[in-house]
């Protein structure tokens, strides 16, 4: 790669970095296209032969940040002295990082059906990333042998769609929502030794909401 070609590749990562942010805190119709380029100072012009149009930037947004993802889960592993320990790490992570989300966003990027079919075949992919992982633990000795993780995965992919679609989120509050079906899921999955592991003082699931800081729901009058 030459020069030319990675400041054009730093210029485009930074742009797919502000654009993310800035549609995650306020959703996706609050943001135009002559907002991101003006923050940015650049032309329109630029951002549509950079990603076509505001669908294909979103798109190649969720792309750099499951890679950014991957690179995350990598160095955690390396970090870490299991998988639990390495999910427990990543959850906290992706919690403190939901509490940024604007209920706009989830609302919004469901009347994007190109975006909607990328998150489709990505979500096949974390499946088949989840259940390695869940093999892994149970080899381990931290989930328990007699779960059909299959069709654990499959039901649970399917009741994120409809809770998705459903916006049930608005009501109970997007990080209850996640923490409280996750942490029913999970401790329902371990053993003895894994429960231990989660109920460490080192790898405590506590979040945000535990400790008072919790996400209001979109109708709430704070």
């Amino acid at each position: 790669m030459n020069q030319d070609e990675h400041k054009r590749n730093e210029q485009r990562e930074h742009v797919m970095e502000f654009a993310l942010n800035e549609f995650i805190q306020k959703g996706l119709k609050a943001v135009k296209m002559n907002d991101i380029a003006f923050a940015l100072s650049m032309s329109k012009r630029t951002l549509y032969e950079m990603f076509g149009d505001k669908e294909g930037m979103l798109i190649e947004c969720f792309k750099f940040n499951q890679k950014k993802g991957h690179q995350e889960y990598e160095k955690l592993r390396k970090e870490s002295k299991n998988s639990l320990e390495t999910l427990i790490k990543l959850y906290r992570q992706r919690m403190n990082e939901m509490s940024h989300v604007n209920p706009a966003f989830l609302s919004d990027i469901q009347k994007y059906d190109r975006v909607m079919e990328h998150l489709e075949s990505v979500s096949k992919e974390k499946n088949e990333m989840a259940l390695r992982f869940s093999e892994e633990c149970v080899e381990n000795g931290l989930f328990r042998k007699d779960v059909d993780f299959k069709l654990l995965i499959s039901s649970f992919d399917v009741m994120n769609k409809a809770l998705l679609s459903n916006e049930i989120y608005k009501q109970y509050g997007l990080e209850n929502m996640v923490n409280t079906i996750n942490m029913t899921f999970l401790r329902g999955l371990c053993t003895q030794k894994g429960l231990e592991i989660i109920d460490s003082g080192n790898y405590s699931l506590e979040t945000d909401e535990e400790t008072g800081n919790t996400n209001q729901p979109e109708n709430s009058d704070k």
